[in-house]
This record gives structure tokens, sequence and C-alpha cells, in this order.
């Protein structure tokens, strides 16, 4: 226990140098190569510490979730060797603390950023089927058994087949500290999906439908509510993107409505893509507020930049645009050498908090632009940059 405090306080002191580094003129690090696949290549390359895959220049850390949504392309970008070792030492450090959680720092101490997670366990399994390495849970077939139970006691109400309404959920968005979240159901339905690929492992999920559960508590009939804890029902775009990414809900006619709410608020107008329409720090731990209070409020998030890039592809009205904002995002990896955290709401710069607390750069997210690149090369949608 003593490890794991030590562990947090260097790296906080960590991120906390970096952030006043960074106000006080320390340039950011700029990536080689003269095209977009040659930079974003670099970033991932810079991003493997030897053991595993840290999220950014910042966060220094293995989190679950940047780098098993990226895990394919980072796969495919020619890592094999590295993605096999960052899911083998992850899951040791996951038995070694007794339960997968959304980060592990350097040294090896486990936690869980702010609370248990919806998304940690099946972003790990869909990261060890996206890049072939479906042995490890042979290899850790009673580990992997005990976290699927774990998790349908911790998460799941079977009387309502949707996550527990009335406890807190890390998910991707993690600094919004909400109940009873759309995504915290998405993500139990992904879990129960993604069981499927995996027949050695148990799936008590198997008999509820999950995904009309989620259109009845969280569709408003033309979008997905950012969560239903009180009459404070708002609108975000990461249930709206996170909904169609994980492959549990695949209505076309819903995915077009949630993609024209995110226009007609205007979230992706400047750079995709903006959490909200305004900030919501009331709804942040106190620190993140002090810190940066627009961290997840109307700041632009480069995270679903490429997943709801490629979202709008599959519809032909949506196409023209999509590729306009990819290209807007190619010129500014090309220019600044780097792929951002977060930008301003205005879309001026990598996103600027209080104390020293600036976005970070040199996120392992960069994986998925070269893939996005010779899609929309293919659609004949962009030419060479």
């Amino acid at each position: 226990m003593l490890y794991k405090y030590f562990s947090i306080i260097r790296t906080g002191l960590e991120i906390e140098l970096y952030n006043f580094a960074t106000i006080f003129g320390m340039p950011r690090k700029k990536y080689e190569g003269n095209n977009l696949k040659e930079i974003t290549t670099n970033i991932v390359k810079d991003r493997y510490d030897g053991l595993a895959f840290e999220a950014g220049n910042r966060f220094k850390q293995f989190w679950i979730r940047d780098f098993a949504i990226f895990s394919k392309e980072i796969n495919d970008l020619g890592f094999h060797i590295e993605c096999r070792n960052t899911l083998e030492w992850a899951i040791g450090r996951f038995k070694h603390d007794g339960h997968v959680s959304t980060t592990i720092y350097k040294g090896g101490a486990c936690d869980d950023i702010f609370y248990y997670a919806a998304d940690s366990l099946p972003l790990l399994l869909y990261a060890i089927d996206q890049t072939d390495n479906r042995d490890l849970v042979n290899k850790n077939l009673g580990f992997f058994n005990a976290e699927v139970e774990d998790f349908y006691n911790r998460v799941f109400d079977p009387e309502r087949s949707l996550a527990k309404k009335d406890e807190f959920f890390g998910s991707p968005k993690d600094a919004v500290i909400r109940k009873n979240t759309a995504t915290a159901s998405i993500f139990t339905a992904m879990l129960k999906n993604i069981l499927h690929k995996f027949p050695q492992l148990k799936n008590p999920f198997k008999k509820y439908d999950i995904a009309s559960a989620i259109i009845k508590e969280f569709w408003t009939g033309e979008y997905f509510v950012n969560d239903r804890q009180d009459d404070e029902a708002f609108f975000a775009s990461d249930p709206n993107v996170l909904a169609y990414w994980t492959g549990v809900i695949t209505n076309k006619e819903m995915n077009y409505s949630s993609i024209k709410e995110i226009k007609k608020r205007k979230l992706d107008s400047i750079y995709p893509l903006a959490y909200h329409e305004k900030v919501t720090d009331k709804f942040m731990p106190f620190f993140v507020r002090l810190m940066s209070p627009d961290y997840q409020g109307n700041s632009i998030w480069l995270f679903l930049s490429g997943l709801y890039i490629n979202q709008q592809l599959e519809f032909k009205e949506f196409r023209e645009e999509a590729a306009e904002q990819f290209k807007k995002i190619r010129k500014l990896i090309l220019k600044d050498k780097t792929y951002y955290e977060v930008l301003e709401p205005d879309g001026s710069g990598p996103l600027k908090g209080t104390l020293g607390n600036h976005a970070t750069d040199g996120m392992v997210w960069a994986a998925y632009m070269p893939f996005l690149e010779e899609k929309l090369k293919k659609m004949q949608l962009i030419t060479k940059e």
C-alpha cells in the first residue's frame, strides 16, 4: 500500500513538473517526419517505454483505455511485439493487484482514476482480440473468469439490464463524475458482446438485452443523454460516438441522428470533438476544477476525433465535411509535429489550465490517423498532403 501511495505522489510530481515546465517556456517535443504517417509512427514509437505503451508526454503511465481503443492501429503500424509485451505486463500487474484497473504507474502500482471503471475490462479484452493475442486469455483463464464475475457483481443491475444507477463508474470522460451514465452501460454491453469472442470465458450477461435497455433509458428519440442521475440530463458527444464505435448500437437511423445532434450543437465546428456545449466543472472533482476548470467541459478532445470522423463516413451526407475535419487535424499535426491531448474551445492551441496545468501532447491516440488517412484516400475524399 505504501508503495502505491509513493507511486501516486511521484507521478503527481512528475506531471506538475511537466506542467510548470511548459508554462515557463519549455518547448514541446516535436517528432520527426515528412508526412502524417511518419510523424504519428514516431509518436507511437516514443510512447513505448520498454514495458508498455504510455498515454502521452505528461501522462507517462499505462492507461488501459488509451492503449486499448487504438490497439488495433498501434499493432497494425508494426508494433506487434510491443503490443504483446504491453498486454503481458499489464495482465501481470492487474493479477498482482487483484483486478483490472484504469492505470498502472511507473514501477507497476495499479490504480483506478477516479473510480472502478466500466470500460477497463471490456477494453482489455478488446485489445487482446484486436492484436491477435487471444492465447493470453487461456493462459490467465482463472483471472479473467474472476474479473468477469467481479464486474457483474460490481457494475451490473440485472433488474434493469444496465449498469447500477446509484454508483459512480469511471469512463473515458473520467473527470466528469456522474451516476447512471450512458457510457457505463454502453461498456457493460460491450463486455457482453466481446465475451462471445472468448467462449472459454463465462458470460453472465448472455440472457440480458442490454442494448435495448440502453435505448429505453438514455435515448431521447434524437440522441443519447449523458446520464439519468437526476433532472439535469444533458447532451454529451461521447455516448453518441462510443455507442456506435463499440458496436453496441447498430441502428443506422440512430447513428445518423446522433451525428446530426452533434452538428446542431456545433461540437465539431472547429476541430472534432468537444464533449459539451458549456463547461460542466461542477460535476468535476475539486482539484480538477482548481487545476483545469474546462478540462472536460467544452474543450476539444482529439481522443474522439478519429472515431467521430470515421463514424461520419457511414453517411454520404457527412463525408465531405468529415474529410475537411481530417485535413484540419492533419495540418495541425504536420505544423506542430505532435498529437495534442485537448485543445482550447476555440481551437487556438493546447488547453491552458491554471497553475501550469497545460494539456499534454505526443498522445498514443495518434496511431489512428494514418489508417483514417488511407481510408479517406481510398474513398477519394482526400489526396496526399
